[in-house]
């Protein structure tokens, strides 16, 4: 059970720092931000643009790029994860 039922908008570099170690206290912080969320803690808001962006960087542009199967296994556990609300996107 969550703490509260604020629903808060995650930034794409909140994500992007969480793979990327390069500024160790930058991801840090994510990773804490994040792990309240894997915790049922709290409950965050992602656009699929949010999970677009990290992909991209986060295979593609950090100092140490992440596999692009395990980003995709990494995503797909982000959208199935209910403390993770993504909007329908609109055709």
């Amino acid at each position: 059970m969550t703490e509260s039922k604020e629903i808060q908008l995650l930034d794409s570099n909140i994500l992007i720092y969480a793979y990327d170690s390069s500024e160790k206290e930058k991801h840090i912080t994510a990773k804490n931000l994040l792990a309240d969320c894997w915790k049922r803690k709290k409950i965050y808001a992602l656009s699929v643009q949010n999970l677009s962006e990290l992909f991209v960087v986060t295979t593609k542009k950090i100092t140490i790029p992440v596999k692009t199967d395990e980003m995709k296994q990494n995503i797909q556990d982000i959208i199935y994860f209910s403390n993770f609300n993504i909007p329908p996107t609109v055709d």
